[in-house]
């Protein structure tokens, strides 16, 4: 298990964790990234991509089941999404292989990707607002969310 402090940012009490982002030929960048459990999937800050020599115009936008590209939304409104195959790696788990691409402040690590993997157990009562990250399926996250037996 491992005990990532909820921190102090303009938004909140924020999970942050340090995670690598690859892109091809191996160029790589450590970044902040936020544990997100409201992000679809994670999502890479152009800025980022921009430090790491990627063209961000030549990146493909994703496409709903209308034709229509698709866009995000988020707490200042809808933005634009791109994709990029790459890898963006926590500890020694890569976390995916594709990620978006938009202007946002952190790596957000969203529920298709990291959720899936890890059990998030967020604890934002406790004096110091915690979250603890175990492999999916442990037993202490089925036992915090398995049904009363009475």
């Amino acid at each position: 298990m491992v005990r990532v402090p909820g921190t102090a940012t303009l938004i909140g009490h924020s999970p942050l964790v340090k995670v690598d982002v690859v892109v091809a030929n191996d160029r790589r960048l450590q970044a902040t990234a936020m544990l997100d459990s409201g992000a679809d999937r994670t999502v890479v800050p152009l800025q980022i991509l921009e430090a790491l020599g990627v063209d961000y115009d030549k990146l493909k936008m994703p496409v709903g089941g209308n034709g229509e590209p698709i866009r995000g939304q988020g707490a200042d409104g809808d933005f634009e999404i791109r994709t990029c195959r790459g890898k963006v790696r926590w500890r020694t788990t890569t976390i995916c292989t594709e990620f978006w691409v938009a202007n946002c402040g952190f790596v957000l690590l969203g529920r298709d990707d990291f959720f899936k993997k890890f059990d998030v157990i967020f604890d934002w009562s406790a004096p110091e607002p915690y979250v603890d990250i175990e492999p999916a399926g442990t037993m202490r996250a089925l036992a915090v969310f398995a049904p009363d037996p009475d």
